[in-house]
Formats: C-alpha cells, sequence, structure tokens
C-alpha cells in the first residue's frame, strides 16, 4: 500500500478551485462526508462549493468510481470505498484557522496516479514550510513538507492562529 498525505492550511474557498479541477480533470466521483450525524452524500463536482462552504461538510471523498453508498460511519464508507482520497476541511473559527488534510492509501495503480496527480495540484497551489511551535514551553520544530496557501500566510499576518489537526502545537507560516 502507498499513502498520500499533505498537511496544508488554506481557506476552504482556496481549496474549492482545486478541487473541482480534480473532479473535472479526472472524472472524480464526489462524496461529502458530515459528522454527528455522519452521513455520505455523493455531489456533483459543478456544485461543490455548496456543501463546502456551509460550514457542515467535514470532509471530502474523491472516488474513481461511482461511490459505494450508503455509509454508517467514516470506517464503513471507507470500507466500502477503500482507494478514496479524502480532503479533511480546514475551517476558520474564531481560535484560528484549521489544518486541512489531503490523505489516501490505495494499493490500487490506477487510483493512486491519479492521486498523485491531485496532489501535485495542491502542491503547485501552495508553498512548503512551517514551525510547530509548543505554546507551554516554547519549543519549535521544523515542518518542511507543510503547506500553506497565501490567505492563509495572508490571515496570520492578521493574527490568526494556524491550528493543527490535532494536539496543543501551534503552526507557524514564513512571513
Amino acid at each position: 500500500m502507498t499513502d498520500i498525505s499533505i498537511q496544508l492550511h488554506a481557506l476552504p474557498e482556496e481549496l474549492l478551485p482545486i478541487m473541482s479541477e480534480c473532479a473535472r480533470d479526472f472524472s472524480l466521483h464526489v462524496t461529502a462526508l458530515r459528522f454527528k450525524p455522519f452521513t455520505a452524500t455523493a455531489i456533483d463536482a459543478d456544485v461543490l462549493h455548496e456543501p463546502m462552504l456551509d460550514g457542515g461538510v467535514r470532509r471530502i471523498a474523491f472516488t474513481i468510481t461511482k461511490p459505494s453508498l450508503p455509509a454508517e460511519t467514516l470506517n464503513g464508507f471507507l470500507d466500502r470505498n477503500p482507494d478514496a482520497l479524502l480532503l479533511d476541511l480546514g475551517r476558520l473559527k474564531e481560535n484560528g484557522l484549521g489544518e486541512s488534510w489531503l490523505t489516501a492509501r490505495t494499493s490500487n495503480t490506477v487510483a493512486l496516479e491519479i492521486w498523485k496527480r491531485v496532489a501535485q495540484k495542491f502542491r503547485s497551489a501552495t508553498k512548503a514550510g512551517a514551525i510547530a511551535i509548543d505554546p507551554r514551553t516554547g519549543a519549535t520544530s521544523k515542518l518542511k513538507a507543510h503547506r500553506y496557501s497565501e490567505g492563509a500566510r495572508a490571515l496570520q499576518s492578521k493574527g490568526v492562529v494556524m491550528l493543527p489537526v490535532a494536539g496543543s502545537s501551534i503552526i507557524k507560516l514564513p512571513d
């Protein structure tokens, strides 16, 4: 199995054009994933912005074939669609901008080639490099592979904190 993993900070509206382009360019099927309660809804790539920007969608799944639905849980969805590429959507909240994460794990060579091309589009639209800072101790760690958009960097310059997917560290983007 091969993994794809890109952690990044970007505004949802910056990710939307990349996602739509990838869905069109690679004839991908798109599923909006919501939680509490979990729902998985196939959506048209042309209206991707509607569920993505309404705040309720936390993940978008891409599949190279029509997704196998319904699913009652995320694990159930992934069991039925094992080659899916997931995009966790970081949201702008009062305490900062959440981290987004593009991820897949597959042994399907056709899916893997497409996911690599999708990942390249995300890399081309972002820059690399950040620093994780532990706010309790001040300890730092370089994150050479962490990516960010210009919108995220502009928000940081206005005092918005970049939040990680998990943990208490904060992410500092280059000035």
